[in-house]
């Protein structure tokens, strides 16, 4: 099977973001193999359809292993029955742990939001690559990576 590429439509989040992190692999995704293919689906016919597809983060405080982590969901809209619409949300993986106590130092340490960008998806087999950017208010002072 060729690797495939999409989902690189690329829906910002509202308002006016400034790059963070320009690209950095979503961490884990082969620990969620089923939720990162089923993303990867619905992006896939997102794409195709017009709807809206992208990348949320979740920072993740409680988390035993990584007080640092901050999880990454993919959501998708959805053609439901009678042509409704609605969106689905998988956990797709982590931001990788250095980049996540980084941003957790410099920017939500000292309350800037952060956002996630989907920059394109990748399948080659079972293997689901997801590739993103971190985004920051234009105004915020740029990341020591």
């Amino acid at each position: 099977m060729a690797q495939e590429k999409f989902g690189q439509d690329r829906y910002l989040p509202e308002g006016d973001w400034a790059f963070a992190v320009e690209a950095a692999a979503v961490a884990g995704t082969k620990f969620r193999k089923n939720q990162a293919h089923d993303f990867a689906k619905a992006v896939k016919v997102a794409e195709q359809k017009g709807l809206e597809y992208g990348l949320e983060l979740e920072p993740e405080p409680d988390n035993r292993a990584d007080p640092n982590a901050i999880k990454v969901i993919g959501f998708a809209e959805t053609a439901g029955w009678f042509g409704r619409v609605q969106f689905q949300e998988w956990h797709v993986g982590y931001i990788d742990k250095a980049l996540a106590k980084t941003l957790q130092k410099e920017m939500l340490g000292k309350d800037v939001e952060i956002v996630a960008e989907l920059q394109h998806v990748t399948v080659d087999g079972e293997k689901v690559g997801i590739e993103m950017s971190v985004l920051q208010p234009e105004e915020a002072e740029p990341t020591k990576q």
